[in-house]
């Protein structure tokens, strides 16, 4: 133990710390709080940098960080984002049967008739602005809010929590077949890292539930075949 810190007491410290401010982002920060968010964000970035710079070839350490910082997020409701309230109306929608893409949620209100649980609280959630507009987001989205809705419907936090781990799994597997990419191009593979550990991709997919993760997995897989 004694010898881990000497060697490696700078990455620990930088780990720990990012760490924490993650745990922040997640569960601490108020949206209008910009100097708090301001400062977390640079320290991450610093922090992140930090982290890969001093072990550029440790990629089973860089790995199990990059999950970490990930996971920290995993019972959080975003705080910079509303747009899951509508993914998981509409995944509530598929699962009734009704087709998402042909209704708005501000005329099942209205009506007082939406089959979906905490129908109210979702349309409130995602605003009126959303909850005026037809749905835009596309299919393979779609099945992953339908995931969502099998496991979770009739829990809002579980539905968070069911999305967030198709967006680490896609992460996963955007790290897995990067790595492999990389080295049929013959780049080093530890470069991986700088979008595994970006605080950018952290923060905005796995903390907002933005599934541009899924569409990124799918590019380097298909790039990769």
């Amino acid at each position: 133990m004694v010898r881990l810190w000497k060697y490696h007491k700078f990455s620990i410290i930088f780990t720990v710390v990012c760490a924490l401010f993650y745990w922040n982002f997640a569960y601490r920060l108020d949206r209008i709080d910009f100097l708090k968010m301001f400062g977390l964000w640079t320290g991450l970035f610093f922090l992140s940098y930090k982290i890969v710079q001093t072990n550029p070839n440790s990629i089973k350490l860089l790995a199990s960080i990059a999950l970490g910082f990930r996971i920290i997020f995993l019972f959080a409701i975003p705080n910079l984002s509303q747009d899951f309230y509508r993914f998981i109306w509409d995944g509530r929608m598929l699962l009734e049967g009704f087709n998402p893409y042909l209704s708005l949620p501000e005329i099942w209100i209205a009506q007082g008739s939406a089959p979906i649980a905490q129908a109210q609280e979702l349309y409130e959630g995602m605003g009126t602005l959303n909850g005026s507009h037809y749905t835009n987001y596309p299919p393979v989205s779609q099945f992953c809010y339908l995931i969502a809705g099998i496991f979770a419907g009739k829990s809002i936090l579980g539905s968070v929590v069911v999305m967030r781990f198709l967006i680490i799994l896609a992460d996963i597997g955007t790290f897995f077949f990067g790595r492999k990419l990389l080295r049929l191009l013959q780049i080093p593979e530890n470069r991986i890292f700088w979008y595994i550990l970006n605080p950018f991709v952290i923060l905005e997919l796995t903390g907002n539930l933005h599934f541009e993760s899924v569409m990124i997995f799918f590019i380097i897989w298909s790039l990769y075949l």
